[in-house]
């Protein structure tokens, strides 16, 4: 049997955030579940942020966030969610070792015992320059395996993109996906690229399961379309200082 926290381990991943994710049929005593649990989290993570909503959006499926000081630990509170999230992920296994006693008792105090979805997801910051021609075409030496028809061998003028793909193993089966945004102008442009993977229909007890499949299933779309050359960037030390273990 694989390792939970069997993954590769690169020191110099140009990770932003690492996401455990839980979503359920909403509810509205999600509203009063969150006050308690707010007050008995106080100590861990103090700060609120209120979501932002565009015109159009719904309200309610906007999450809440509980912050730590420094910004490092998130959990995302909505009707119909609870997540957690790691802005300096530490591997999977301390990682998990901090989410699920918090989600665990998120999901207790919502009154939640079956999920509509579970997710792990890897966001990638990439700082990708474009040629004098306005391409990427960094992002496609980089991940090569990706829409192969639109990546290799043609120049890449990204836009946001995003390729999803239903996953089986055994009696479990998912989604796995491949995201890529670009924010800001050039020449300040930042690329984020998700890797994740999901799995459906999943009870509160099995929980801890589907939280090791769907991190493994992740690691493995990530090494799957990653080159050899940025496989070996990723294994470098001492260039960046917001890099960490990729398992």
């Amino acid at each position: 049997m694989a390792k939970m926290g069997g993954g590769p381990k690169y020191p110099n991943q140009q990770l932003r955030s690492v996401s455990f994710e839980t979503f359920f049929s909403g509810t509205l005593g999600a509203f009063g579940a969150m006050a308690n649990v707010q007050q008995s989290l106080r100590g861990h993570l103090p700060d609120l942020y209120v979501p932002n909503v565009q015109p159009g959006e719904p309200a309610a499926l906007r999450p809440f966030q509980l912050r730590d000081r420094n910004h490092t630990r998130s959990l995302a509170l909505a009707v119909n969610q609870v997540t957690y999230i790691a802005f300096g992920y530490p591997g999977f296994e301390e990682f998990i070792g901090e989410a699920m006693p918090i989600v665990s008792q998120c999901l207790t105090a919502f009154g939640v015992t079956e999920l509509t979805r579970v997710g792990f997801r890897y966001e990638n910051e990439l700082a990708i320059g474009r040629d004098p021609k306005g391409t990427l075409d960094a992002l496609g030496r980089a991940f090569p395996n990706v829409t192969p028809q639109v990546f290799r061998g043609r120049s890449c003028r990204l836009m946001d993109s995003a390729v999803e793909v239903d996953w089986a193993d055994a009696k479990v089966s998912g989604t796995e996906g491949f995201r890529v945004q670009v924010e800001g102008a050039p020449p300040s442009e930042v690329v984020r690229v998700h890797v994740y993977a999901s799995t459906d229909g999943v009870a509160v007890a099995d929980l801890s399961k589907a939280a090791g499949t769907t991190h493994l299933r992740a690691v493995g779309l990530f090494e799957s379309l990653i080159s050899e050359d940025f496989r070996k960037f990723l294994g470098e030390t001492g260039n960046d200082e917001r890099t960490s273990d990729a398992e």
